[in-house]
């Protein structure tokens, strides 16, 4: 037999997150998979790039679902025109709050969490009602507002008033709001919030605490976000504390109260659960003998509820040994103990920091990395 079919019959799937800030999921297993081929010719290499509810899973779910790109006219973070676009199939769309309301969209000193809102993220989805969509999938990631889906719940008519009776188009303005003029919500839409976080809306771990230094917030704009967030909540007759609506900057909290003033289902989801599921990932991993996974830092965080975990828990039930190569890693006894049968840094012991998210030399490092593991597990 030549060598280009000595490993014909081995099934190996390269399912990883993107390298946040250096390349995308589909990047990651693009160079993955290479790696793979040069150790194993003849293998059957799947290439399953996967995402857990950040930028780019609209994208991730659009492609592996075969649907159509729609493009629509909306505004960013900070009301600038722009055009973004979402995934649709039938009554089916798919979504990243990260396309209308990302923190991508604006340069860091543009990072304003006390002015940047939601509407955009909102027109995307009155676009995608008034298209006929029905049964819509958002992912709640990578978002640069901490507005409690006030401006999102502009877009559908709620007015909102300051303390003297004026429209108030900020958070931090709102004293009453007035839900009569609210259209364009279906009731019959069955909406789920695809988050990796189970954040709540306020408090010690919620939305402006654990995520406004992120998006820019100094202490005292924490302060009074979370205020107004309390305030918001205690207006709009939400739940502040359950699990997830803190994502976002609370647009999963007033996803879920439009929900139930329309008469709609919503409920917020694990994003890595969800991309598994409508990616088919537990039909394809049947039959593998090695599963390869990754992000751009592994640690403690990675077993609650990222895309390795998620792919780690589906794998091992499949029977196949899985891999973990990210772009670093801590707490690798952890990891290892929740049963990473190998973990791997791509980059070398000491490896300059600075170097590794140049996207050529974690391409580069990727490929090497995927080879020298996959002859370890299948020679």
């Amino acid at each position: 037999m030549s060598d280009s079919g000595k490993y014909k019959g081995i099934k190996v799937i390269v399912a990883p997150d993107s390298y946040k800030g250096c390349i995308s999921s589909m990047e990651v297993a693009h160079w993955m998979a290479l790696g793979v081929e040069d150790a194993l010719p003849g293998a059957t290499v799947i290439r399953i790039p996967v995402a857990d509810g950040g930028e780019g899973t609209a994208g991730i779910i659009g492609a592996a679902l075969g649907m159509s790109k729609v493009v629509c006219a909306t505004v960013d973070p900070l009301g600038r025109d722009i055009e973004s676009c979402y995934y649709m199939n039938g009554d089916l769309c798919v979504a990243d709050v990260a396309s209308a309301g990302g923190i991508g969209l604006l340069k860091p000193e543009e990072y304003s969490p006390l002015v940047a809102d939601s509407y955009g993220t909102g027109k995307i989805l009155r676009d995608a009602f008034d298209r006929g969509c029905r049964e819509i999938y958002l992912g709640l990631g990578g978002s640069a507002t901490v507005d409690g889906g006030v401006g999102l719940a502009r877009a559908f008519g709620v007015r909102f008033s300051d303390a003297g009776g004026r429209e108030a188009l900020r958070l931090c303005d709102v004293y009453s709001i007035d839900f009569s003029g609210m259209s364009g919500f279906p009731e019959d839409a069955r909406i789920r919030l695809m988050a990796d976080v189970v954040s709540p809306l306020t408090g010690p771990r919620g939305a402006a605490a654990v995520f406004g230094p992120q998006k820019g917030a100094s202490v005292g704009d924490v302060r009074v976000l979370d205020s107004a967030l309390s305030r918001l909540a205690s207006l709009a007759g939400g739940d502040a504390q359950a699990e997830g609506t803190g994502a976002a900057g609370g647009i999963g909290f007033m996803m879920k109260v439009l929900a139930q003033r329309a008469g709609a289902d919503a409920a917020i989801v694990s994003g890595a659960k969800c991309v598994l599921d409508l990616v088919g990932f537990d039909t394809v991993v049947k039959g593998a003998t090695l599963v390869l996974t990754g992000e751009g830092h592994s640690e403690l965080q990675t077993l609650l509820g990222k895309i390795p975990a998620e792919v780690l828990s589906r794998s091992l039930k499949a029977g196949a040994t899985v891999a973990l190569l990210s772009g670093g890693v801590d707490n690798r006894a952890e990891l290892m103990a929740a049963g990473f049968s190998i973990i791997r840094s791509i980059h070398p012991p000491g490896f300059n920091p600075a170097e590794s998210m140049q996207p050529d030399v974690t391409r580069c490092h990727l490929r090497q990395t995927a080879c020298s593991v996959s002859l370890s597990v299948v020679s």
